[in-house]
């Protein structure tokens, strides 16, 4: 029988609301994906944190100056071993443990933030930083390219999956407050959007891919399956 993964999931501190996602739900999350993609998980950690501390990080991983949904790392790539964060600076917080993928649609973004991309909210810019590969920047959101991680993995193939996927073992550090506001902008229901942007995420651990129009909506329509196996009131 497959060992169940190991999972970490990191609330947001106060003042900010807890998020309405659970372990159970990252779990079924996880066990959905490892049936339907072929992959298998070792360890994911999804740790929520402010506007400010994932600007942080993306300025050091990717040389963005904005917020992003989420952003990912996959920590176990054969080309990872450079410094992610909690490694060498050993952050205090293991809030700052995660990668992220930019989006590109500016029309779900407002006061200078980087657009939501309503393929969702998953897609993003390709990061910038060489010396961090595996770092995947983009958004999940319903937008098709803004706020949404992206990824940086070297080892996928020319359909957007990772060819190594026996042992995955990843972070995602997500912005609940940015998450927050999408649903608004985009009129979902917030478990809904936090739920998307999870996804979003352990997909592109997974080894999936939102550079190109068709490759978001591929992504998108995945993002749909699982949501649909959720209950997302």
């Amino acid at each position: 029988m497959t060992p169940l993964p190991h999972i970490v999931l990191n609330q947001p501190e106060p003042p900010s609301e807890p998020v309405p996602v659970s372990e159970e739900d990252i779990q079924k999350i996880l066990g959905e994906i490892t049936a339907r993609e072929h992959v298998q998980f070792r360890s994911v950690e999804v740790v929520f944190m402010s506007p400010e501390e994932i600007i942080e990080i993306n300025k050091k991983y990717l040389n963005h100056d904005y917020v992003t949904d989420i952003i990912t790392f996959r920590l176990d790539d054969p080309v990872g071993d450079q410094d992610l964060p909690g490694d060498e600076e050993q952050l205090e917080d293991e809030k700052h443990r995660a990668g992220g993928e930019q989006l590109e649609d500016e029309e779900h973004r407002a006061g200078g933030e980087q657009p939501a991309n309503e393929e969702h909210r998953a897609g993003g810019e390709q990061p910038v930083n060489e010396e961090n590969p595996v770092v995947k920047t983009s958004s999940a959101g319903n937008d098709p390219s803004g706020g949404r991680e992206k990824s940086r993995f070297g080892h996928g193939n020319h359909d957007g999956k990772a060819s190594v996927n026996e042992s995955i073992e990843g972070t995602l550090c997500c912005c609940d407050h940015q998450i927050r506001k999408q649903s608004k902008e985009l009129k979902t229901g917030e478990r809904e959007e936090f739920l998307r942007v999870v996804i979003h995420g352990m997909l592109h651990l997974c080894g999936w891919e939102d550079e190109t129009a068709e490759q978001r909506a591929a992504m998108r329509a995945r993002e749909n399956v699982y949501l649909g196996l959720m209950d997302t009131v």
